[in-house]
């Protein structure tokens, strides 16, 4: 009877390997909490407009710690601390301003601030970052909610409900502006164009067409001697005009392809902007139907430029 009850009890190694899976279950259970934690400081940090430091995480196949942003801290000129530092206004919080926003918040944009009027509608669910449960909510605030729980590098989210004339750009001064806003709102790009030449903002403009086959990224420089998006478009500038805020975006013809491609010029270009990232063009377009449509250029200052000359002569008077 004793030997009977000796062959069914555990052996010394059974208890061995009991012991290693209960010790490697409160390891993960552990590692586990620690990172619910961490994920919950980083919310509340980031709620109180803290920077939240590099995440690092332990990699149980290579047995070593990896930086969230090991990969692209590899790249040419890339200063991962003078990302944190930035501040970035994004115009227009759509389909090009979503993924640019977007793009920022992953790179590990200190402050990202996206300012748009508009509200989600239905139609916008097909390409633009939102879902069904953003519907009819401030694209601004719909978005820095999403975009928030994608800044694993500390990125802030801050929305902004309006125009982005309403901002006060003289007290932020943002390191860059990305203008991504819609085609049928006149005024905003040429108010922008020269609002930012007068305060030595350099601002990225980027837009698709309406039929949604081509896009383009349009580069204005902070400094004296660089075109302005005025120059490069020879539009008629106004600098009174003020646009009215619409409903929601106009019923153009929109696809989700030209967005990502528009954006990634854009990316590129404040890439460029805040950790002087080689680039030799201020404007570039493409077609996503025909090779022969889009160029890649460096746009000259044009004589006679109604937002340059203005700058000018108000430095000279000072």
């Amino acid at each position: 009877m004793w030997k009977e009850a000796s062959t069914t009890s555990p052996t010394r190694r059974d208890r061995q390997n009991t012991a290693r899976r209960a010790l490697r279950g409160v390891r993960d259970a552990w590692n586990a909490c620690r990172t619910r934690v961490s994920r919950w400081g980083a919310f509340r940090a980031r709620l109180r407009g803290r920077k939240v430091p590099v995440r690092e995480y332990r990699c149980p196949v290579l047995r070593g710690v990896l930086r969230v942003s090991d990969r692209q801290e590899r790249l040419e000129r890339w200063d991962q601390g003078q990302l944190a530092r930035a501040t970035v206004v994004v115009a227009g919080g759509g389909g090009v301003g979503g993924e640019v926003a977007e793009g920022l918040a992953r790179k590990g944009v200190g402050r990202v601030i996206v300012a748009d009027p508009d509200t989600v509608a239905a139609t916008d669910l097909n390409r633009q970052k939102f879902t069904r449960h953003d519907l009819y909510r401030p694209k601004a605030e719909a978005l820095a909610r999403l975009l928030s729980r994608q800044a694993c590098l500390g990125s802030v989210l801050v929305p902004h409900v309006g125009l982005v004339q309403d901002l006060d750009l003289a007290a932020l001064q943002p390191d860059a502006l990305v203008c991504c806003v819609d085609q049928k709102k006149p005024g905003t790009r040429g108010w922008l164009a020269r609002t930012c030449r007068e305060l030595q903002i350099p601002v990225v403009f980027a837009a698709v067409s309406t039929d949604a086959d081509w896009g383009y990224t349009f580069i204005q420089e902070s400094t004296s001697g660089t075109a302005c998006w005025n120059c490069a478009f020879k539009t008629e500038y106004d600098q009174h005009t003020i646009p009215e805020p619409t409903a929601h975006c106009p019923g153009t013809p929109a696809a989700i392809d030209i967005l990502k491609l528009t954006a990634a010029w854009a990316l590129y270009g404040v890439d460029s902007l805040i950790m002087k990232r080689p680039r030799d063009w201020n404007y570039r377009s493409a077609s996503l139907s025909q090779r022969e449509f889009g160029s890649t250029i460096l746009v000259a200052q044009r004589a006679g430029c109604v937002a340059c000359n203005t700058h000018t002569d108000s430095r000279d008077s000072e």
